[in-house]
């Protein structure tokens, strides 16, 4: 248990009873790039695990979306090694670049960088990942902080399922 008394439910959503208001922002914002593809959503995926890898967060990297196009289960476990591994395309490798620096010194971030994701995903693709990852960077600092995991409150999207280790494996037994 963590430092906040229960308030029925899960410790997540006792973090999120202390802000009611801020639990329905943070989930229309989050759905907000999945809904409007602001971003690849296989580059969603991957920054999102490699940032919950950066940060050892365990209950991020336990979940996984499932859509056409996602990453493999050897892809993600190649993410370590992202920059040795030739089946990362140039349009992850540029947003991998920027989501490790922006977990670990986001000054070191340089125009040279910046502009590789935009010959990439152009301007607004930029701009969407800098969200994504602040988005990503501050919800896996937030659990560690906390002390809560997050679980499962946003399993779905309108596009992609969310599945954490326990489902796929429940699912391969059936």
């Amino acid at each position: 248990m963590s430092w906040l008394q229960s308030a029925g439910g899960s410790e997540f959503k006792s973090v999120f009873s202390l802000r009611e208001n801020l639990f329905e922002d943070y989930k229309s914002f989050y759905n907000l790039f999945w809904s409007r593809a602001l971003l690849p959503w296989h580059v969603m995926e991957l920054t999102r695990l490699r940032v919950a890898q950066l940060h050892n967060c365990k209950s991020e990297l336990s979940l996984r979306y499932r859509f056409d196009g996602a990453p493999t289960e050897l892809k993600i476990g190649a993410l370590p090694n992202w920059h040795k591994d030739s089946t990362y395309s140039e349009v992850d490798r540029a947003c991998l670049e920027i989501a490790e620096l922006f977990v670990q010194d986001p000054h070191a971030i340089a125009d040279q960088m910046t502009e590789r994701v935009k010959a990439e995903i152009g301007d607004a693709g930029l701009v969407a990942l800098m969200e994504w990852l602040a988005l990503c960077d501050g919800f896996c600092r937030f659990q560690l902080m906390t002390g809560v995991s997050y679980d499962m409150l946003i399993r779905y999207t309108d596009f992609a399922r969310a599945e954490t280790e326990a489902d796929t494996e429940q699912a391969q037994e059936n």
